[in-house]
């Protein structure tokens, strides 16, 4: 999104102390939140007896209230750091603009129109940027305006942490869930030990229904209540659950230290024993379950002479348009297997500010070989994050035989990990400085027209 933000240069007065010639509009990226701030507005500055400005030193200095304002502004900013990607949320106001010694704190600013300088002071305020050097151009009308800045060092990012992810392409699921869940518990195990990158596993995901075989006919059978929702979040005790599947990965979780999206599992409602859901939790490190994704989009098929599913049969859809988990690496993205194929819900994510889409799924030999890596990367790519896909095992002898091929790729489409159809565990990088390259270097963050089509992201 913009942060437009409107200033006048008090030196060339109108009837109101405005010159229209001067006036000038500024539009910066900040994702996520669109900022209208038109700084000095004529009602404030004539109750304040006040012409516009934000002059701090010179031959009108003390006529200007605009520096409490743009501190104000500036801590707004950085309440909203965490999801600035690839951008520089720089304030400006007046016309000349120079900006310079920038540190993991804003050090100073310097807004110079000829000899005057309107704007200099220090901020505490933290503002913590990509970790490049940016420079955006800027015309309006007969002045061009430059920005520069020096950003701080590779290990800070606006957007998170880099962090590692392990993908457990389960096997030998069968009809005995104990059996089930004690190999989903013993892979999590090994899937956080991974020594095969350079730090350790962060976080953790299973594929869809690893508890019970995939199919219409069994989810009845082996669904489960939960019983959670968002409202119960802090206060809500696994222990009280009568999900055998929740408490195993509760404890699994808190075991293995790790962020834990627990694939998806049959869930029967707490309300109505009739309504069923494709459910997939997700638990933090210390076992609490933080978030459940109801698959919103069900598998209701039909290729004449190679495969048809319906979900629906048995199945009721969830209704949030997206599952978003706040992490300390940065928020990332939920969705189930065919939810993959609806853009819409990994586009509300990236501008909510996620750097990743986590999709456990079960695609099949006809839909696999031909889509399971292109919806990937072309959500991946759609959107400038990561995306990261996880897969049962592949099984000749059940009844629904898995694609497999649990894949990782990065935010240019390039795939960083993936495997075959085999139990394995697929780890890889979900790295920032990745992010914020994709977005400089193809800015369509900054370059959307939502003057002339709606911003999804704000309608819902």
């Amino acid at each position: 999104m913009s942060a437009s933000i409107t200033a006048s240069h008090p030196g060339a007065r109108g009837r109101d102390g405005f010159d229209s010639r001067t006036r000038k509009t500024f539009c910066l990226a900040l994702p996520l939140t669109l900022y209208h701030f038109d700084l000095l507005r004529r009602s404030q500055e004539r109750a304040q007896g006040c012409q516009a400005g934000a002059v701090l030193r010179g031959q009108h200095s003390k006529q200007h209230p605009a520096p409490p304002l743009l501190r104000a502004l500036l801590t707004r900013i950085g309440e909203q750091s965490p999801n600035v990607a690839g951008t520089m949320p720089i304030v400006m106001a007046l016309t000349g603009v120079r900006i310079g010694s920038l540190g993991p704190t804003f050090r100073w600013l310097r807004f110079t129109t000829g000899s005057q300088t309107h704007f200099r002071r220090a901020l505490a305020t933290r503002l913590p940027f990509p970790p490049r050097r940016q420079q955006l151009a800027f015309a309006s009308r007969a002045m061009s305006v430059r920005i520069q800045a020096n950003l701080p060092g590779a290990s800070q990012n606006v957007i998170g942490r880099s962090f590692n992810i392990a993908l457990i392409q389960l096997g030998s699921i069968s009809a005995d869930k104990d059996a089930n869940l004690a190999h989903a518990r013993q892979k999590i195990a090994e899937a956080a030990a991974s020594t095969k990158l350079d730090k350790a596993v962060d976080v953790v995901v299973l594929p869809e229904v690893f508890n019970s075989p995939y199919g219409s006919a069994h989810f009845e059978k082996y669904a489960e209540v939960i019983g959670w929702h968002e409202a119960q979040d802090g206060s809500w005790d696994v222990e009280l659950c009568s999900s055998p599947s929740v408490k195993m990965l509760s404890r699994a979780a808190q075991e293995a230290k790790v962020w834990l999206f627990g694939g998806s599992i049959p869930e029967r409602s707490p309300s109505d024993a009739k309504v069923l859901y494709n459910s997939a939790p997700v638990f933090s490190p210390d076992g609490q379950l933080v978030a459940l994704h109801r698959k919103l989009h069900l598998f209701d098929i039909d290729i004449p002479n190679q495969i048809t599913f319906k979900e629906s049969e048995t199945l009721s859809a969830g209704n949030a348009p997206v599952t978003i988990i706040e992490t300390p690496f940065g928020k990332v993205g939920l969705a189930i297997c065919y939810d993959m194929r609806f853009p819409e819900m990994a586009m509300i994510a990236a501008r909510k500010g996620c750097v990743a889409m986590i999709y456990p799924g079960a695609f099949n030999l006809t839909t696999g070989p031909l889509h399971w890596e292109l919806l990937q990367r072309a959500r991946a790519i759609d959107n400038q994050i990561y995306v990261a896909t996880c897969s049962p095992a592949r099984d000749l002898s059940s009844g629904y035989h898995a694609w497999g091929h649990s894949t990782i790729v990065d935010p240019m489409a390039r795939v960083v990990s993936t495997t075959d159809e085999n139990e394995c565990i697929v780890v890889g990088t979900i790295d920032m400085k990745e992010i914020v390259k994709a977005r400089a270097g193809l800015p369509i963050t900054t370059q959307r027209r939502f003057d002339v089509y709606p911003d999804i992201a704000k309608l819902v």
